[in-house]
């Protein structure tokens, strides 16, 4: 087994994930997920990680069925998910959300 291939390992809440909770036609997911949005600068070690857009990396099998206009509550606030979650080749996959108005 190599180090990585323990994908829980990355999405830690004792470290820098959060609980995300989303929800679309009565099925809901729960999962630990790294919440990036732009106006928020996480930190992990020296590092800052920044982006255009608001997103949560999680395991990708946790998000499997969600799809474009689910609801996802991440740290109390409501986004509107705006596609279905992309694999990156890693076993981990990236939610784009907007702000809901």
């Amino acid at each position: 087994m190599l180090p990585w291939d323990d994908l829980t390992e990355f999405v830690d809440e004792d470290d820098f994930a959060v609980p995300v909770v989303v929800t679309q036609d009565g099925s809901v997911w729960s999962f630990s997920g790294i919440f990036d949005a732009p106006f928020l600068a996480a930190q992990a070690g020296g590092y800052d990680m920044d982006s255009a857009t608001i997103t949560v990396t999680a395991i990708e099998t946790a998000m499997a069925g969600i799809r474009r206009k689910a609801v996802c509550v991440v740290n109390g606030a409501a986004y509107a998910v705006m596609n279905a979650p992309k694999a990156d080749g890693t076993g981990m996959a990236v939610l784009m959300l907007s702000v809901q108005p």
